[in-house]
């Protein structure tokens, strides 16, 4: 193991192989062992990592539960915390994508943006709640506080606007713009 910084109650304290990997804060990057090239800032931060590399994680708990999930951007408290081996994922505000296990390709930015979601793919949502409910569904565009909310299952939608398709559960292409359409 080579390179690495550590700082911080219990920090890096498994690593065994794992290199480049930064570790700023109480139990961050604590299981990890030979996963490389990670950045956690913040209590419990890839607390649970152990092979995953390429991840960064700033907040309290964020990427959490992370085991071998590879090249995920966390950033705010317990977003992407449930993560365990989905990739490619980028989560900013306050449990955005925070349920998230298996999903990959998502973007979710904002308060609770996507919280619910556990294993859908190659979503996109901006906004405090946006996309909140989806679970099993993908492809969805949503911009907007709150639009698609209540999507579980449905696909291919997009919604631009507060507000937009937020009442819909399981509808698949559908396009709407603007406030609460």
């Amino acid at each position: 193991a080579d390179n690495n910084t550590a700082v911080g109650f219990n920090s890096l304290k498994a690593n065994t192989t794992g290199t480049t990997n930064t570790a700023i804060g109480n139990y961050s990057l604590y299981s990890n062992t030979e996963g490389n090239d990670n950045m956690a800032f913040g209590y419990n931060a890839l607390g649970l990592n152990l092979t995953g590399t390429n991840n960064v994680a700033m907040g309290r708990n964020a990427l959490l539960a992370n085991t071998t999930a590879s090249s995920n951007t966390a950033v705010g408290y317990n977003t992407l915390c449930s993560n365990t081996t989905g990739t490619l994922n980028t989560a900013v505000g306050d449990s955005a994508l925070k349920a998230n296990t298996t999903g990959a390709c998502n973007i979710a930015i904002g308060t609770c943006a996507m919280d619910s979601t556990t294993t859908s793919n190659s979503n996109i949502a901006i906004g405090f709640r946006a996309l909140q409910s989806t679970n099993t569904n993908g492809s969805n565009l949503a911009i907007g506080r709150q639009a698609l909310c209540l999507t579980t299952s449905g696909k291919c939608n997009i919604a631009i606007g507060d507000g937009s398709l937020m009442c819909n559960t399981e509808g698949v292409i559908n396009t709407v713009v603007g406030y609460e359409a």
